[in-house]
């Protein structure tokens, strides 16, 4: 028999234990808790697929100028490493700030990649037989030209104006 007070002592106390101690106190305040900040890449405005109308200047020594209009349903978006091997541009770009870039694939098979400042303007590049200069002119409206393609002989040239699908 004292051992059955015991445990329904010990049983009693436990359970007050147990509904005293989850109480809060009316006063007691629970801070909620801040959401992460969420960072927000500036290049992400520029970034979709586009309608690219692309005119294609030809030159040949000893030959006419030629133009060929061409649509192509390519894209705007953010720069990868990878990016830089099958670049327009053939120079070393190592240097350039990955966070600033942007990949445009205007034509199959052929893409830039550039430096997009926050108001849409492409940093105008140079290099050995290459130049690109442009910008989004409107948000979904996107304007370039590529020159100096080729060589002694003969080149190419683009004029691109891309509107966002």
């Amino acid at each position: 028999m004292k051992t059955s007070r015991t445990a329904l002592g010990a049983s009693v106390a436990i359970l007050l234990l147990q509904t005293t101690s989850c109480r809060r106190s009316s006063e007691e305040v629970i801070a909620p808790v801040a959401p992460a900040p969420v960072e927000v890449d500036y290049r992400d405005q520029f970034c979709d697929d586009f309608l690219f109308t692309v005119r294609v200047t030809s030159w040949m020594l000893g030959q006419p100028v030629t133009e060929d209009t061409v649509l192509y349903d390519g894209s705007v978006r953010i720069y990868e490493v990878e990016d830089s091997a099958a670049d327009l541009f053939n120079d070393d770009d190592s240097a350039e700030d990955v966070d600033r870039k942007v990949t445009i694939r205007f034509l199959e098979g052929l893409k830039i990649t550039s430096l997009i400042e926050e108001d849409g303007t492409l940093v105008d590049r140079t290099g050995y037989h290459y130049g690109h200069s442009g910008g989004f002119t409107h948000p979904d409206t996107l304007r370039f030209t590529i020159g100096g393609l080729g060589g002694l002989g003969g080149g190419m040239n683009y004029a691109v104006v891309g509107v966002r699908q």
